[in-house]
């Protein structure tokens, strides 16, 4: 009589299934979770590229065909109108730009911090705006 080999025990089926789907699937970290308050850490706004009054008033020159010369005054009291509204805590909506709203005002002896929360829609972003022009096909 002869015995059949028998086949070592390593669990339950599904068990060994999930340990085969384990070993074989890719290993992801996991996302963590935005933060509530913010979703740059610090260290990641600090590394940010910042964007100089000059440099905005040529990007605006360029784009709208004009001389920096003649931006330079617009972009001066747009800004100055734009802070004026933010220290009062007025919440701004201006498309293409967006929403901001004020979330958080503090002062001290360097002077104001404002915290405002900035919500672009897909429309925003691409700067078709529905029911405008250039939403529509021409052909």
């Amino acid at each position: 009589m002869t015995r059949k080999p028998v086949a070592k025990k390593t669990g339950s089926p599904a068990k060994t299934a999930a340990k085969t789907a384990s070993s074989t699937a890719p290993i992801t970290a996991a996302k963590p979770k935005p933060s509530t308050h913010d979703t740059m850490a610090n260290a990641d706004v600090e590394a940010a590229v910042k964007l100089r009054k000059s440099d905005f008033v040529e990007r605006v020159a360029t784009r709208s065909a004009l001389k920096k010369n003649q931006v330079r005054p617009v972009i001066e009291a747009a800004l100055a109108v734009l802070g004026d509204a933010l220290e009062a805590g007025e919440t701004l909506q201006l498309p293409p730009l967006g929403r901001l709203k004020v979330r958080k005002m503090t002062e001290n002896d360097k002077g104001k911090s404002i915290v405002c929360q900035v919500r672009r829609n897909n429309a925003m972003r691409t700067g078709v705006l529905p029911g405008t022009a250039s939403d529509h096909d021409d052909g």
